[in-house]
Parts: structure tokens; C-alpha cells; sequence
């Protein structure tokens, strides 16, 4: 097809008409004298002049010739098969799976399929975690055997395809799947479908999807599904020996509703000596009441061997269950010798009291024994010292008079203390100098200066001196903030802004004691008034500086040591407000820190390393972050130990694993966790005698090599038979955002002819020009007309 077209010069057909008129009035002026030629002769001429003057009106117009091609544009449609193990799942009357359904309605629609492909690319796919292209004859498509991936990563399969199809024109994509994604995909393969679908809308690829079985083969399936499944499973990373362990959890149960379902602990009783031989300890029988039902449990177990234990909680398989892989759920357990028995003393009642055992229960290593005592009621204290059956590892001195002990009580306590028990006195009204203890054998134990001047008698008006009425806030030392008493962050030693921001957000305090710490001990934290805080920094920075009130440099919590044991000093009485407004898990990690603290229980001894890990349950591709930690013989913190770790696999191979220093903290991370079973960090760690501080002229021979070992599990859960339901809403879904539409199985045939016809409306056309005037001919016939002109004037004598 062709056409012509003219392009005026400036685009004016109103300037050519005047220059051609111009041009033929300057011919019509220059015509030759009769007596110089013969009428024949002028005739000649004043054509040739005509003619030059089409010529150059011919030239003005810009003339063009276009020639329209029109092409058939070639096409891909793309097919996509699911072929995770949920697909092989049966949802129809007939048995068939939804594989076997998927693979029968594509091969039997051959001839569609052949037509389709004689004039555009027929490319088909089939994903589970990953995007595998497959074979296409005239015979059909080449599945595999049969669906046993492990995921349904529907998002990332669509992106794939955008990725692999790049510079094709698609002509649809059709997918075959059960649609449900949500719980059975892993980084990074867990891309929100409906977000991939918006890039198929934005470049005009429609997705239809084919229904494998229909709403009610679908609600049939869920009613007949039979399968019970560990969901939850919780219990506390340490445990002491002989102390009661609690694990918790909960079990689904789907089709066996009002029949018994035994539920199994198993536990490593020997780990060091047997490790990995799994011991049942428990068993329970729960019955669900519907068919479909989450159901609690709960055991108790005191471990009788120390080390690092595994724990399972499992159901057996059942009578017909759908698969049994997600039947049990494990973790590990340090099982430590001995255990914190822990005496709290208190003379009057007050909420403190009462928030302070809540958090400390719940630690089932912490045994706390609770006593009130009177004014004037002494003898009490001492018959629980000199009791050979209690032997109590610390002791909470709260709101109590000295006149309520006898002398000799203060001093059996005080030579608990000098023993190596730890001791923490509270903020009350009749606590440190205002409660009389400045003469007792506790005024050399605390670390807080009392006099008999601070004495608050008891039948008197409060006195405001000794108090700060004002609400607030605790505020570190900079010195002491990555002390163990203050993190509440998980990781907190490398993550000190995530621990700065808890002690931030913590509820104020309603005042506290004004105390003096002595020369000799260490103040962990100021009392700061609650506008002075900025939230910025927690941090205080100079507490000697002239610009502070009084209230931001007295001390709010201090420490020492007094014979072998640990003392601290807490002038706060209302941390209750934590745990009564949000924060109770760090109300819980405060006093359970300053237990073990008080104990010696909290951290790393002198010349040890540990390998401490947030968590020990990990699913498959999971990646795996550690950290190592060390301390020199002095029990100084070793900040970049030279360490070497490596992981041991479940087959026993072992893989090395570089560290590298994350904001001080050696840290490592491993991410071959695709085999599920138990795996082992171990590391070996050198030490010095001054850890970071060992002058290059020490002998390296006093150095010692320290190691450590942590264990961690990856679960073996099948996620795709753990949600075998399918999810027509997502088909729905994807379809309507790009235009497409959701079909049953019997209407795929007609869907192939609907997208062959339209694949034969998309034609390209491509216009190409050719102009007229722009060329060699117009140029040479324009030069041989004037030169005709001229050549016939010279020789008829008129020039």
C-alpha cells in the first residue's frame, strides 16, 4: 500500500503559491524581443522557462511517497505448572491429583496446542522453588515424573518468566497451581504474587489461571484431610539440674476429632556421654473436639545430666495421616549443675514486692523463697541462714528497718555475703541510712555511705531530704553501659542503640532514695530527672559536670564487691511500672539479669569463651548468625578474640566459617542450612592473661587455647503438606489485576483459539518514505533544463 504526501517548505502552502507566481511573473517579464527570434523559437523557450518553474514548484512542495508493510508479529505463550509436592495432593471424586489433572488438560488439548505453535513460540514451564523449562512435541508437553518440590514460590516463578521471556512479545501466561503460597516459600523466593502480577499488567501480558478442582472439591478436601501437626513448641533456654523445666506448645488436629492423640517428649538425658540418643520422658493423650482443632500441651521435666540437651516434642503418625513430617518440633536445652535459691526479705507490703516475684517465677532455674518480717518480729532471718537445707546463692533486702533483725541476723548476713552470696538492697522509705543500718555489719557490705544523720525514725513524717519525689529515669554511665545488669536488647552488647532505645521508651520511675556511693564502688547508673533526658542519648556523659541538677548525679544503681561476694544497691522502688505497662519481658530480662549477676551466674568466667546464638531453631536456606565471645584469665573482656570456627554438618563433614567484627562483636554467619538435621558450632579461641591488653613483650606461652561448642537444628517441615488447602481467591486475584481470567479445565481448548485469533490480529505496520525531490534525477532533469535554456539562447543568438 502506498501513498504520496507533500511537505511544503515552512510548511505553508500559501508561500509556495506566491513564489511560484513570483517566479512565473520574472518568466513572463524576461520573455525574448520578437526581433532577436522566430515565434517558434520564443515558443520553445517560454516552455523550457514553464518548465523550470514546475520544477522548482515541485521542489517547494516536497513531495514523498509512503509505503505501508503490514507483518504478523511473533508470539510466546507461556505455561506454567506447578509441580510442588501440594499438587499431588487428590481433591476429586475420581482420585486424581491436581498434577495428574494440570499435565491431562495440557496434553489433551494437543491440536490446540500444535495450532498455536505452527505461527507463535509455545514455551512451557514447571516451578516449585525455582523456574525449569520443558520439552514441547507434537505429542505434548514433557512432564516430569512427578510433584515433589518443596515449594509453591508462585511470585518469583512469574518474575522468572518476565526474566527469561525478555524482548518477546507475550501473548499470556497460563498458569497451573493450587495458588496457595503464604506459609510454603523461604527467602528469597517468597515474592508476593500479586506484586509480580502489577509488572504483567504494566506491560500488557494478561495471566489466566486454570481451576484444578472446584470451591466444593476443595471445602470437601478440607473436611477429609486427616493430619496432626506440631506447631508451637516453648521452652527456656537454661534450666538447672533437678529444676522443673517447663515446655509448652500446641498441636493442630484436622479429621480426628474425639479420638485420643498421644504427644511425646523426648529429651537428651545424656548428652555428653550418649549424644543424640533421644529418650521418651513423657507422654500425654489430648483429644480434639472438632475436626478441625488446636489443642495445648504442656510437660514438666527436671533434667539429670548437665550439657547443652535437645528436646523434641513429637506425635506418632497416625492412621492415615497425610504426611508426618510435620509431626514434631525441637530445640535445645542448657541443663546446668546446680541451681539459684533466692531469699527476698521485706517488712511491709507494696506493689514492688509483688511485680518483682511475678517476673522472677517465671524463671524456672530461680527458686525465690518470700518472707515478710515485722517490726520488732527478729529471729526469722536467722533460722533461715543457719538452716543447712537452705542454701540461698543471693538475697533482696527490701523496704525493712534494721530494728526488725537482731545483730547477730546482719551478721550471718553479712558473712553469706563475705562467702561469695550476693546481696541487693531496695529504695524505700526505711532502706540504707534512712532505715538504720549506718553502725550494722551491712554498712561495710553496701556500697552506699550511711550515716546515723540519714535515720528516718519510724512513727515520724517522711523526710524530704532523704528522697527524690520527682518522677525519674534511669541513665547509664558511659562506662558501665554495656555492663551485663543494663541490656535488655537481645544482643545488646553489639547493638547498643537497640539497648539505648528500650531504656528510652521504659515507663519513668516515681522517685527514688538520694544516696552517696563510696570511693570504691561503681556506679552503673544515674537518677535523671524525666525532662532532662533527651532522646537522643540515654547516655550520661559527664556526671560531674556543674550543669547537672542534683537529682542527675545521684546514684541510682551501684556496686561493689565485698569478700567473694557481689553487692548492688538499687535506690529505685517502682520498676513495677514496667511490667504493668507494656514492658514486662524487660522487667522480666532486669531482675532475672541481677539475680544471676548477684550469683555470678551471668556471664562468662575468666579465661572461658562462649558461642552464643539468638535462637536454635532454623528452617531450610535460613541463613545462621553467631557470635563469639572470650575473656582473658583477668576477666577482661576480649573484644576481637582470635578465634577459628566451624560448623559440623548433620553427615559429620565439618565446613569452615570466616568471623568478622560487627560494632566490636566477632560475628559470623552460615548459610548451608538446606540439609535439615542437627548441626554443631565449634570454636577454639586463643587467651591471654589480659586479653586486648597483652603488651607485645609478654611470652605468647602464657597464652591458652579455650574452646566452645553451640548447637543448632534446622527443622525438617514439609510446608507444602503442612496447608494442603488451595487458594482459588489468589487465582482470582492475579487475573483480574492483568486482564486475564480464571477457567476450569474443560475450557482450556476454547481459551487456546481465543488467544490464537487474537495472536492474528497483532500485526505490526511499518511505514517507510522515499521523497521526490531530494535526489540525483530532480537534480540533474533541474540542471539540464536550465542548461537547455540557456544553450538554445546562445545559439539562436538571444543572449
Amino acid at each position: 500500500m502506498t501513498r504520496l504526501i507533500f511537505s511544503p517548505i515552512f510548511d505553508s502552502y500559501l508561500l509556495v503559491a506566491i513564489f511560484t507566481i513570483a517566479a512565473a511573473g520574472v518568466v513572463w517579464m524576461m520573455r525574448l524581443r520578437q526581433n532577436r527570434c522566430s515565434p517558434r523559437q520564443r515558443r520553445i523557450i517560454l516552455l523550457i522557462r514553464i518548465f523550470s518553474v514546475l520544477l522548482l514548484l515541485f521542489a517547494m512542495l516536497r513531495p514523498a511517497i509512503i509505503f505501508i508493510e503490514r507483518t504478523k508479529l511473533s508470539t510466546s505463550l507461556v505455561l506454567l505448572t506447578d509441580r510442588s509436592e501440594s499438587m499431588s495432593i487428590s481433591a476429586q471424586s475420581n482420585g486424581r491429583s491436581r498434577y495428574d489433572v494440570a499435565c491431562g488438560t495440557i496434553n489433551s488439548s494437543i491440536d490446540a496446542l500444535n495450532e498455536i505453535s505452527r505461527r507463535h513460540e509455545l514455551t512451557p514451564f514447571a516451578f516449585d522453588g525455582s523456574l525449569t523449562p520443558l520439552t514441547y512435541e507434537r505429542n505434548g508437553v514433557r512432564f516430569p515424573e512427578k510433584a515433589d518440590g518443596a515449594e509453591t514460590a508462585i511470585g518469583y516463578a512469574l518474575r522468572q518468566t518476565l526474566e527469561q521471556t525478555a524482548g518477546k512479545r507475550l501473548l499470556g501466561t497460563i498458569l497451573f497451581t493450587d495458588g496457595t503460597q503464604q506459609t510454603r516459600t523461604q527467602p528469597p523466593y517468597n515474592l508476593l504474587p500479586q506484586e509480580i502480577a502489577a509488572h504483567f499488567r504494566d506491560v500488557g501480558v494478561p495471566i489466566f489461571a486454570v481451576r484444578l478442582e472446584t470451591p466444593e472439591e476443595s471445602e470437601r478436601l478440607q473436611n477429609e484431610i486427616q493430619d496432626v501437626a506440631a506447631l508451637d513448641l516453648s521452652a527456656n533456654d537454661r534450666v538447672f539440674l533437678h529444676n522443673e523445666l517447663l515446655i509448652s506448645g500446641q498441636i493442630r488436629v484436622r479429621g480426628y476429632a474425639n479420638r485420643p492423640v498421644p504427644v511425646c517428649l523426648l529429651f537428651e538425658t545424656s548428652p555428653i556421654l550418649q549424644p543424640g540418643q533421644m529418650t521418651e520422658v513423657a507422654r500425654q493423650e489430648y483429644a480434639a473436639d472438632s475436626s478441625n482443632s488446636v489443642v495445648p500441651f504442656q510437660f514438666r521435666y527436671k533434667p539429670e545430666n548437665a550439657g547443652l540437651c535437645k528436646l523434641t516434642v513429637s506425635v506418632p503418625e497416625q492412621p492415615k495421616e497425610l504426611t508426618a513430617a510435620n509431626n514434631s518440633l525441637s530445640q535445645f536445652v542448657q541443663a546446668i549443675d546446680g541451681g539459684l535459691n533466692v531469699l527476698y526479705i521485706e517488712g511491709t507490703w507494696r506493689h514492688e514486692s509483688t511485680y518483682l516475684r511475678e517476673s522472677l517465677n517465671t524463671s524456672p532455674d530461680i527458686r525465690l523463697d518470700y518472707i515478710r518480717i515485722p517490726t520488732g518480729k527478729s529471729g526469722t532471718l536467722l533460722e533461715r541462714l543457719q538452716s543447712p537445707q537452705n542454701h540461698y546463692a543471693a538475697y533482696i533486702l527490701g523496704d525493712i528497718d534494721a530494728s526488725a533483725f537482731a545483730k547477730e541476723e546482719l551478721t550471718s548476713l553479712a558473712e553469706h555475703v563475705r562467702n561469695g552470696a550476693g546481696l541487693i538492697m531496695l529504695g524505700g522509705f526505711h532502706s540504707f541510712g534512712a532505715g538504720g543500718y549506718a553502725g550494722t555489719p551491712l554498712a561495710e557490705v553496701c556500697p552506699i555511705e550511711m550515716t546515723s544523720l540519714d535515720r528516718q525514725p519510724l512513727d515520724a513524717e517522711i523526710r524530704n531530704d532523704l528522697h527524690i519525689w520527682s518522677d525519674v529515669r534511669l541513665r547509664q554511665s558511659p562506662q558501665f553501659q554495656s555492663h551485663y545488669l543494663l541490656q535488655l536488647a537481645p544482643g545488646a552488647r553489639s547493638n547498643a542503640s537497640a539497648n539505648d532505645k528500650i531504656w528510652r521508651s521504659l515507663p519513668p520511675l516515681l522517685g527514688a532514695n538520694r544516696i552517696r556511693a563510696k570511693q570504691t564502688a561503681q556506679i552503673l547508673a544515674y537518677a535523671a530527672p524525666v525532662h532532662s533526658l533527651p532522646n537522643e542519648s540515654p547516655i550520661l556523659e559527664n556526671a560531674d559536670s556543674a550543669n547537672l541538677s542534683n537529682e542527675e548525679t545521684t546514684p541510682l544503681l551501684a556496686t561493689q564487691n565485698y569478700g567473694l561476694g557481689r553487692v548492688l544497691a538499687f535506690a529505685a522502688d517502682s520498676t513495677w511500672r514496667w511490667r504493668t505497662r507494656g514492658y514486662a519481658a524487660e522487667h522480666q530480662r532486669f531482675w532475672r539479669q541481677v539475680i544471676l549477676w548477684l550469683a555470678k551466674s551471668d556471664d562468662l568466667l575468666g579465661g572461658e569463651c562462649r558461642i552464643e546464638l539468638d535462637k536454635t531453631r532454623f528452617t531450610p536456606g535460613e541463613n545462621v548468625k553467631f557470635r563469639v565471645r572470650a575473656k582473658a584469665k583477668n576477666g577482661a573482656e576480649i573484644l576481637r578474640p582470635d578465634a577459628a570456627v566451624s560448623i559440623q554438618m548433620p553427615d559429620g563433614k565439618e565446613q569452615a566459617v570466616s568471623l568478622t567484627d560487627e560494632n566490636g562483636a566477632t560475628t559470623g554467619v552460615f548459610r548451608a542450612t538446606q540439609t535439615s538435621g542437627d548441626y554443631r558450632i565449634n570454636a577454639s579461641v586463643q587467651t591471654s592473661p589480659q586479653g586486648n591488653e597483652r603488651q607485645p613483650e609478654e611470652p605468647v606461652k602464657e597464652e591458652s587455647v579455650k574452646t566452645a561448642s553451640a548447637r543448632f537444628l534446622v527443622a525438617d517441615r514439609n510446608s507444602e503438606l503442612d496447608n494442603p488447602a488451595s487458594s482459588l481467591m489468589v487465582l482470582e486475584n492475579l487475573t483480574a489485576m492483568t486482564g486475564g481470567k480464571t477457567i476450569t479445565p474443560e475450557e482450556f481448548p476454547q481459551l487456546l483459539r481465543e488467544l490464537a485469533n487474537r495472536a492474528d490480529m497483532l500485526v505490526e505496520q511499518r511505514e517507510t518514505q522515499k521523497t521526490l525531490y531530494d535526489t540525483w534525477t530532480f537534480l540533474i532533469l533541474f540542471t539540464a533544463t536550465l542548461s537547455t535554456e540557456w544553450f538554445l539562447r546562445k545559439r539562436w543568438g538571444a543572449v
